[in-house]
């Protein structure tokens, strides 16, 4: 009952960019909400895509290991964990960037050193499943101090949309 995974979520970058699919590699795109941008942040630590497949660390030998996406199994290199520095990888410890610490529309996400830069810090924003793959839900939309919330039929409003900054 206390397992919960960040569902139908967007990977936002400081620069407010959105990671998504570049032909065959995983950037920064801007954030519209398409489907290519959605991600889940499972209770084992994979980032899983909307499309059923999960970001890979290919290589851990030096900085800018090779990103990609492949077969949700159950291995080190598929595995991530958000710290205040960034989302590490399991594999090698580095972080999730840019090459370059760019910040632009394209650019490709290559694992780096982390050192909590802005090209290295991402916030997850969308729905949080929990408990019978119901929502964490604000009810009756409220929004003062003492607002109640309770785990609801995910329907994707305002109200089930939650925001973690590591």
């Amino acid at each position: 009952n206390q397992r919960w995974q960040f569902n139908n979520a967007e990977l936002v970058s400081a620069g407010g960019l959105a990671v998504g699919l570049l032909d065959w590699r995983v950037g920064l795109v801007p954030a519209t909400g398409a489907a290519t941008q959605k991600w889940a942040l499972t209770p084992t630590g994979q980032l899983r895509h909307a499309n059923g497949m999960c970001l890979l660390a290919y290589g851990w030998e030096g900085d800018l290991s090779a990103l990609g996406l492949g077969s949700c199994q159950d291995l080190p290199q598929s595995r991530w964990s958000l710290s205040p520095v960034g989302i590490r990888a399991e594999t090698s410890g580095k972080c999730l960037g840019t090459a370059n610490g760019a910040q632009t529309a394209g650019s490709a996400l290559v694992l780096t050193e982390c050192m909590g830069t802005d090209s290295q810090r991402f916030s997850l924003r969308g729905e949080l499943r929990g408990y019978a793959d119901r929502c964490l839900d604000v009810y009756g939309w409220g929004t003062y101090d003492g607002t109640p919330t309770l785990m609801y039929t995910c329907y994707g409003s305002a109200n089930q949309q939650w925001v973690y900054t590591p």
